[in-house]
């Protein structure tokens, strides 16, 4: 299905933070629940994806952020959880950044505007070596920009269709700004590559134009090997429900198909790679030290031709 953005609902917001320690340890895994303000309309029961990013926004300014992996479910029109475990050598705080989709008419339709790009690649050296660690920024345009409201960002990596290996790498969202867009991230791969971010935010008081399309999914989940072995990768082929003008933005999150999984669901690295106008790859690493099962939800926005 893909809609108008002016015809779906749209719920955002930043959650509180927590502590997550080292990788493998106890304390690496944490738990949020999280309601929906105002709820979504009942007929969107079924068709909520939930979008989901590490921030550094609640972070203390001398303490680490930690890279985080959120996994989503128990989403209702109520509200969801957050499942996240942090795949990094040290311990840290972080808290997130979500965006909340229905492709259902809202209750009470509200004036929304999209803040959307692709950050250029970045070369990550392995996991917990030096260079595992890259920064990126860009500007918001002044033409999107609001002077009483900054946007909620969400991030997905990708390999912005450059042919080498594209490393699975986890962002960590910068402190909200009207006139920038911030993201560090850190590689979870045990090889090198390079990685670029897909960015999306949503602001009141822009208007959206009327070309501007949103189409959204949720693919069959897939068994992941232990970080680091054979068929600790996996992928899907996704094709859009009509055509956009260029190739959009996606965003993705990893999904545990709201507890109806076998068995544990994994931290597994999603990237958007080789996007075009039409569809895209969804590719996955698991960055986590248990084998185990997940899906992903993903959300596509660009202009109809």
């Amino acid at each position: 299905m893909a809609s108008a953005l002016t015809e779906v609902s749209i719920r955002t917001g930043t959650t509180a933070t927590k502590y997550f320690s080292q990788s493998g340890m106890l304390g690496d895994w944490q738990t949020l629940h999280i309601p929906f303000f105002p709820f979504f309309p009942a007929t969107a029961a079924g068709k909520i994806r939930v979008f989901a990013t590490a921030s550094r926004q609640n972070v203390l300014a001398n303490n680490g952020a930690a890279p985080a992996q959120p996994v989503v479910g128990e989403i209702s029109p109520l509200g969801f959880t957050i499942w996240a475990r942090n795949g990094d050598i040290v311990g840290g705080q972080a808290c997130f950044n979500w965006i909340a989709v229905s492709e259902v008419p809202d209750t009470t339709p509200s004036e929304l505007g999209a803040v959307f790009g692709l950050l250029s690649p970045q070369y990550f050296a392995t996991a917990s070596k030096q260079g595992d660690w890259n920064t990126y920024s860009a500007p918001i345009p002044v033409s999107r920009q609001v002077a009483t409201a900054t946007p909620v960002i969400v991030a997905s990596g990708s390999n912005a269709n450059v042919r080498v290996h594209a490393s699975a790498s986890v962002p960590v969202v910068g402190v909200a700004a009207a006139d920038r867009v911030s993201i560090t991230a850190r590689n979870s791969d045990p090889g090198p590559g390079l990685a670029s971010f897909y960015y999306l935010g949503f602001l009141p008081g822009l208007n959206a134009p009327a070309n501007l399309m949103v189409d959204t999914g949720r693919v069959t989940p897939l068994h992941f090997s232990v970080g680091s072995f054979k068929g600790d990768w996996q992928s899907w082929t996704i094709n859009f429900a009509d055509h956009f003008i260029s190739p959009p933005v996606v965003i993705l999150t990893a999904d545990n198909y709201d507890g109806s999984l076998l068995s544990y669901s994994v931290a597994a690295v999603p990237m958007a790679n080789d996007v075009t106008s039409f569809g895209f790859t969804l590719a996955a690493r698991n960055a986590d030290v248990a084998a185990g099962w997940v899906s992903f939800s993903w959300l596509a926005i660009g202009h109809r031709a």
